[in-house]
């Protein structure tokens, strides 16, 4: 048999799992285009976003998000002002053409949790386009899609994650095109929403996972191709200071807040099946013993990437944690690492079944397997939450 041929027939696999990844999304979730703007913010950040002639476009990239008329504090996030002026462009005051913008977003980053599920989990294609439908039939893009001004949320996070997957391994060239886009994809994902900035972190930290021998070698490996994602942040970050005469953010932001921030309302948020149920602090001991099961698992079987997905899971908290509160729609940063965690414990039982071996090694694969329904049942795919 030709060599090639296993290796068109993976590609042929892996295309077919992302396009129903894609369809599942835009299919499942079309329900939302019919949906009116919802949310307080949404027609002031339309008018804000007004283009009537080229200059504006260069206004809307260097002034301050709402025009400075958002009430709950001060903000840089060109990017998503950006793509507000699109959707006015091409749909008016249609709210079809805003909420099919934020399908798409959501479609694009499901597919790209599939590429990362097979990078950083070794995950194989089903496993890995589990890990993607994993995202989008998740309970908390009803608390996303439905509403265009969370649409920065949505837009950091598949930007973050196209960051993450374009980071070229370490032993390869980095290319001048490849630098310069790498560049721009993470300026546009802190351009987004602030905890776009997590990549400047993550984009290094994944090669040094990948690279090899000591580690002053691996770091020195990393750098050298992670040096022009933490550049776009840097001019991120540069571009926000000069904007707003410094960092801004909420009127409770705080650089400290991070360190008090209550992760259990975030684990609750990712595993609860029904967060809008209410606050329930009962169910935490099981969630967190659920959460260390899922760990352990995935350490057994994939340790490296396992610490990755932890790292990943604590930088987001550190970031979000900056605005001094939680929101339900904040944690729809944490959900692609939380899936693939989750999908490579379900690999794992899946393949000592296979195998024949000890049944009760495949228990936590099965609670695994078990939690995913759960999210699925209680998620907008199947549910048609109320406004």
């Amino acid at each position: 048999m030709n060599s090639a041929e296993p290796k068109r027939g993976g590609q042929k696999s892996a295309f077919v799992a992302c396009a129903l990844i894609v369809v599942t999304a835009l299919g499942g979730l079309c329900w939302i285009s019919a949906l009116p703007l919802l949310g307080y913010d949404a027609y002031p950040l339309i008018a804000s976003s007004s283009v009537k002639e080229l200059g504006d476009l260069w206004r809307l990239v260097s002034i301050e998000l709402m025009d400075g008329r958002y009430p709950d504090g001060h903000f840089h996030r060109p990017l998503v002002q950006l793509s507000f002026a699109l959707d006015r462009a091409l749909h008016g005051l249609e709210p079809r053409g805003y909420h099919l913008t934020n399908l798409l977003v959501c479609a694009i980053s499901g597919t790209l949790v599939f590429g990362l599920a097979r990078r950083i989990g070794g995950l194989k294609i089903w496993s890995a386009c589990v890990a993607g439908l994993f995202f989008v039939a998740h309970p908390l893009q009803a608390e996303v899609l439905p509403f265009p001004a969370r649409r920065a949320d949505n837009l950091a996070l598949c930007l973050t994650l196209a960051v993450l997957l374009m980071q070229v391994r370490p032993g390869a060239a980095l290319g001048r095109g490849r630098a310069i886009g790498l560049c721009l994809l993470s300026w546009c994902a802190f351009a987004a929403k602030e905890t776009g900035a997590v990549v400047a972190l993550l984009g290094p930290l994944l090669l040094l996972i990948e690279s090899e021998g000591t580690l002053a070698r691996r770091f020195k490996s990393a750098m050298r191709n992670a040096w022009p994602t933490i550049l776009g942040v840097a001019l991120g970050v540069g571009a926000r200071h000069l904007v707003l005469g410094g960092l801004a953010g909420h009127t409770d932001s705080s650089l400290l807040g991070s360190l008090a921030l209550p992760a259990s309302e975030y684990l609750w948020r990712l595993l609860y099946s029904q967060p809008w149920a209410g606050w329930n602090s009962a169910t935490l001991p099981i969630l967190w013993g659920l959460f260390a099961m899922l760990m352990i698992c995935s350490l057994k079987s994939r340790p490296q990437g396992t610490g990755f997905l932890f790292a990943w899971l604590t930088a987001l908290l550190m970031v979000s944690g900056l605005a001094g509160r939680v929101h339900d729609w904040y944690a729809l940063l944490f959900v692609p690492a939380m899936g693939i965690l989750v999908c490579v414990v379900i690999e794992r039982a899946w393949v000592h079944l296979h195998a024949n071996r000890t049944p009760t090694k495949a228990v936590p694969g099965i609670l695994a397997l078990g939690l995913a329904l759960s999210l699925l049942v209680n998620g907008p795919l199947l549910r048609r939450y109320g406004n």
